[in-house]
């Protein structure tokens, strides 16, 4: 006969008894759901969202915790109601369901259930719904007009010029600094465009449909691989002979949402799209740290023929984006493809909420896609979609097949998908160049900004109209009042270096052009410009437009010297007058300068911690920084550590070996770790070159550890008030997975920011395990004779634990195999505290090798 878990039993009984005691409620289990459940076997499983709390509480956790900052809103949501979800978790497993994801940012689980269990769970007091776990589809792209086709190999792509991106990038607001997050089908890491740009790490993708390292993409069916034309708009470099991308400077992390598997392609789920929505918001589970991102482009929709219906206003996101939003991350979505379908309005959610700035198509004639679809908005009237933004056809990278064909491109992408990244990197531009400003100002400004289209005024087909990097800069520089800015770049060296240096210059005529912008807003006068300095005879400026030039914002104008250079050194100066000060620009050189020489650059590598049977990737970026082209022979991984191994070397785009980089170029090299065991490694690569210096020992250090568990926070609750000038904190601490000893350690300070908290170690006897909460379900069933003695040896045996401080140990006993240690409570008093006054706490928990974890925030008032 098989032997009951005592623990489960008193989880069950606790089940149990709620239920019976609570009053029949309302219908909590949605139609769709009701229909599934009438027609399903007794034994088959649907896939469920249980939720806890209705929308609307969500919706009042987000507005009102939101106003202490990210890491407060997400520690929030988090942890409310954790120890119910937790409790559901348990017993679920007891019936028999192995698989529950946690949705925290909605207050939710996600699982598959019988009809009976279904049923069952639906008469639980503090559930609030029971709905059914929807699939949602790719957007199928919309076919371009036969025989159009953007141009081919203009720098930068007709579409980056159409919304007048590159008059950011030239007064230096190309997107660095700024990270952007494509939910979507994936993305293809090993294409070249996109490749740097990546934010890497273990924070910077997620794939709830496996447990994958590297970023990657599929084909749809249309031969479309959608999150990667989506990445290449948004971020795109020119590593095919033009830029494709609005914001190349900005880094990428991503979501992927649409399943790649045989018999489902291009399918996601409500709680997978939970899931990435809630992993966005804190991309490595540390609400500490700050790596969410700050743009978020979301190129689908729900609709178009497909669950659910066409033109509603479908909330089941809505709680998701308000989070997003009030956290600081701009949403943009796409309008969808579905204008087309009805001859009226069209919207999408989630591109419909309130919360999200939706995107419309535009042909290259700037005419309203066909398919574009129209407003008003479903969800509250409003004007949709907000802006357009080129959309048919555009040319942006394609799938690489594994890095078989590194430059691909794909020339006809049709849809709002892709208009859709234009807009969101036009925000990301002007994140970079307005951080202080809110993502409200900056979208009001990209919609008083644009260039309107259609009828006068805004309308539901084109919006405000198309969308306008340059307008909406030089409007945020006006209401900023942020002056007229000089800045100077030349042809020589184009980083805004305020001189004007040749080298190894022949003896014969030259010439250099330099362009002069207004970086700033207002107006920019330029009074004079002149040459001047001791060689000033040689130099002729053929074209000059910037003398008595007028330049607005993000405008420039320039100037062409040509000279013949002497043989000896040669120095003058040219002088810019404007009413914003006067630059002089150093000219100096020489033509006997040494010859061109190659350097080698590249910086060492840290994984940090990485958990054994997990791996971890880092790209090691090898630059040339000399003035002469650098040839690289060989990568030697010899003395890498174990663990660690180098892919994509040699060959395809991200490797190094038998490469020549011309100066300023670099290659990358992609490391894994996967430590098998814990415990520190070292070691190095060597890159072999035409350097004088070769070759380069690059050092590479990491540590396979798993971070120990975060303190499960006890006492005092959140918002708890607590009498008298002491407190004592109470705390769960499990026990870490590699087995090492860790310590504990109380912050508390008056701020949640905690800038000079107080600390205070564990007592030297913890409390028993059952304490608290343990201690009320002993009481529960204390009348249960078969029950008492199981808990009775539970408390003694956590006791001993208690006082081992977690160690389980002590002595020089028998080493039990694998024992299952209980978590164990540890308790901390601290006295001196002021009356009146609100502090925060959280417990610091560090292992032997190093790895810090924090627990959640709570707060508590004394009186």
């Amino acid at each position: 006969m098989a032997r009951l878990n005592p623990s489960r039993i008193v989880l069950a009984l606790l089940f149990v008894l709620a239920a019976a005691a609570a009053a029949p409620g309302a219908d909590v289990v949605s139609q769709g759901l009701r229909t599934a459940v009438r027609s399903a076997a007794p034994a088959e499983t649907i896939p469920v969202i249980l939720s806890f709390s209705t929308a609307r509480q969500v919706e009042a956790t987000v507005m009102t915790q939101a106003v202490y900052g990210r890491e407060h809103l997400v520690r929030t949501l988090m942890t409310d109601g954790r120890a119910r979800r937790a409790q559901v978790i348990e017993f679920l497993r007891a019936q028999g369901v192995e698989e529950v994801r946690e949705l925290w940012l909605i207050d939710s689980l996600a699982f598959a259930a019988t009809p009976d269990l279904i049923e069952s769970l639906a008469d639980w007091p503090e559930v609030a719904s029971v709905r059914r776990d929807q699939n949602v589809y790719l957007p199928p792209a919309p076919a371009p007009e036969s025989g159009a086709y953007p141009a081919a190999f203009s720098d930068p792509q007709e579409n980056i010029l159409t919304v007048n991106a590159p008059a950011l990038w030239d007064i230096g607001y190309d997107g660095s600094g700024i990270v952007v997050a494509v939910m979507d089908s994936g993305v293809d890491v090993l294409h070249p465009d996109l490749a740097a740009r990546w934010r890497g790490g273990s924070n910077s993708w997620f794939d709830p449909f496996g447990d994958t390292v590297l970023p990657f993409d599929f084909l749809d069916s249309e031969g479309v691989a959608h999150g990667t034309g989506v990445a290449g708009i948004l971020v795109g470099g020119d590593a095919g002979g033009t830029t494709i991308g609005v914001a190349p400077g900005a880094q990428w992390i991503a979501a992927k949402i649409f399943g790649d598997a045989d018999l489902d392609p291009g399918t996601s789920t409500f709680s997978r799209i939970h899931q990435a929505f809630q992993w966005l918001l804190d991309p490595d589970g540390d609400p500490a740290t700050a790596d969410a991102p700050d743009i978020l482009n979301g190129s689908w929709g729900m609709g178009g023929g497909i669950l659910p219906p066409l033109n509603e206003c479908v909330t089941e996101f809505q709680a998701d984006i308000q989070a997003l939003r009030e956290s600081g991350i701009g949403v943009i979505f796409s309008a969808g493809n579905t204008g087309a379908l009805v001859d009226g309005p069209s919207s999408l959610s989630p591109g419909n909420y309130p919360e999200s700035f939706s995107v419309g198509s535009v042909d290259d004639d700037l005419v309203i896609s066909d398919f574009s679809a129209r407003g008003p908005s479903a969800c509250d009237e409003s004007i949709f979609p907000d802006l357009v933004a080129p959309g048919e056809p555009i040319r942006s990278a394609a799938r690489t097949q594994n890095g078989a064909q590194p430059l691909s491109y794909n020339t006809r992408l049709t849809g709002t998908s892709f208009a859709t990244p234009h807009v969101s990197g036009v925000l990301t531009l002007l994140k970079g160049a307005f951080p202080d400003l809110s993502i409200s100002a900056l979208e009001d400004a990209m919609r008083d900004s644009a260039f309107e289209l259609g009828d006068p005024g805004p309308d539901n087909a084109y919006g405000y109209g198309l969308i306008d990097a340059q307008a909406a800069y030089r409007l945020l520089a006006d209401q900023t009042g942020r002056p007229a800015e000089l800045l100077v770049r030349d042809s020589v060296f184009p980083e805004d270096d305020e001189a004007l240096e040749f080298a190894a210059l022949p003896a014969e005529e030259t010439s250099a052009t330099i362009t002069v912008y207004n970086a700033g807003g207002g107006t920019l006068d330029i009074t004079s410009v002149i040459i001047d300095g001791e060689d000033a005879g040689l130099f002729a400026p053929t074209t000059d437009t910037c003398s008595e030039a007028t330049l607005l914002g993000t405008e420039g104008c320039t100037i062409r010297l040509t000279f013949t250079p002497p043989f000896e050194g040669f120095a003058a100066e040219l002088v810019i007058q404007t009413s914003a000060g006067s630059l002089t620009l150093p000219i100096n050189g020489s033509t006997d300068s040494p010859s061109p020489q190659a350097r080698l650059s590249a910086t060492d590598v840290d994984f940090g911690h990485v958990p054994p049977d997990q791996q971890l990737a880092r790209i090691v970026q090898v630059e040339n920084v000399g003035t002469g082209v650098l040839d690289i022979s060989e990568v030697d991984t010899s003395e890498l550590p174990p663990g660690m191994s180098l892919v994509a070397d040699p060959g395809g785009p991200l490797g190094c070996a038998d490469k020549s980089l011309a100066p300023g170029e670099r290659c990358d090299l992609y490391l894994l770790f996967a430590p098998t065991d814990p415990g520190d490694v070292a070691g190095s690569l060597a890159v072999t070159s035409n350097d004088p210096q070769s070759p380069l020992v690059i050092d590479v250090s990491a540590v396979g550890n798993t971070p120990p568990p975060r303190a499960e926070l006890l006492s005092p609750v959140q918002n708890a008030s607590v009498a008298g000038d002491s407190v004592t904190f109470r705390w769960n601490q499990p026990p870490d997975a590699d087995g090492d000893d860790v310590a504990s350690l109380v912050l508390f300070d008056t701020s949640g920011e905690f800038p000079d908290p107080d600390t205070a170690e564990p007592d030297p006897i913890s409390a028993a395990l059952l304490g608290g909460s343990g201690f009320a379900l002993f009481f529960l069933v204390a009348r249960r004779r078969r029950i008492l003695p199981v808990l009775g040896a539970l408390a003694a045996g956590a006791i001993l634990l208690a006082a081992c401080n977690g160690s389980g140990g002590g002595g020089d006993g028998e080493i039990l195999p694998d024992p299952v240690i209980p978590e164990v409570e540890r308790r901390a008093t601290v006295t001196g505290l002021q009356s009146g006054t609100t502090y925060y706490w959280k417990v610091q928990t560090t292992d032997v090798r190093g790895a810090v974890v924090e627990s959640p925030v709570r707060q508590f008032t004394t009186r």
